[in-house]
């Protein structure tokens, strides 16, 4: 990694948070867009646990104004980091500030969302001042995303999901029921009614979505087949939105990673 390349990345990086950032506020996602929510849900997690012992998720969610700065900090620390590459005390700010909007989230939403962990860890990397201890980290971040896919791919092998005829029809029901049953007309329900029609079709998709993750377990042993992991995820999450209407979009950040330095 050199500093082009370092630059190169962190620019692309925080410009995709922002985005990201900006897709939340309109979804009504932000902190101070949920701070009345009367859910908590700490799950079996230590460290949401010691928040919500520290009562910080309480105290945002009772908070308008902090919640609102919060969610102004993160956006300023990301755009910062955007233009400032040589400042890493930016990078620090949005990392602490989303990882206290992580906590939050997901504690208030009653589910602890897997796909924003790619936003909290793609700025940790730029923490650091010096570039080797920038390039280790960099290479950390791409095992952790390959961890990400084989994880699930060893799950759904492990407990037999992949040869459960039937789940994949009943997660496309489950998923698509809303669209079918009040636009039955449109494209998509019309698209999912196909599917759920068609089962042996969406067992062999649902088979081949399942051998897309496995095949992101080749990163963990060369560097050969990086171009063709940067396009997986992405055929992969494309899929799911077709599908089942889920686009972990917030994931494909972490598909920098895969990006060789050289080439830049």
């Amino acid at each position: 990694m050199t500093e082009r390349s370092k630059e190169w990345l962190q620019r692309w990086a925080f410009f995709l948070v922002l985005i990201a950032f900006l897709h939340r506020y309109f979804s009504c996602a932000l902190l101070h867009q949920i701070q009345s929510s009367p859910i908590l849900f700490p799950y079996v997690d230590l460290t949401y646990w010691l928040a919500h012992y520290l009562q910080i998720p309480q105290l945002i969610a009772r908070c308008f104004w902090l919640a609102s700065s919060i969610d102004i900090g993160i956006f300023i620390s990301a755009f910062l980091s955007l233009i400032f590459i040589n400042k890493n005390i930016f990078p620090i700010l949005y990392t602490l500030l989303f990882s206290i909007y992580f906590i939050c989230f997901n504690s208030y939403t009653g589910h602890h969302t897997h796909f924003m962990i790619g936003l909290l860890m793609i700025g940790i990397p730029f923490c650091f001042y010096k570039l080797q201890s920038i390039r280790f980290m960099w290479e950390g971040l791409r095992y952790f995303t390959i961890w990400i896919y084989a994880s699930a791919f060893m799950w759904k092998i492990a407990r037999g999901a992949w040869l459960n005829f039937d789940h994949a029809n009943a997660v496309v029901q489950s998923n698509l029921v809303t669209s079918i049953y009040f636009q039955p007309e449109s494209w998509y329900a019309t698209l999912g009614r196909f599917f759920i029609n068609h089962p042996n079709l969406l067992f062999a998709l649902y088979v081949i979505a399942v051998g897309i993750e496995g095949l992101m377990i080749l990163g963990f042993f060369t560097k050969k087949y990086d171009k063709l992991l940067f396009i997986l995820p992405i055929l992969l999450h494309t899929g799911t939105l077709f599908f089942i209407d889920v686009f972990f979009y917030e994931l494909l950040i972490l598909n920098l990673t895969f990006i060789k330095m050289k080439s830049i």
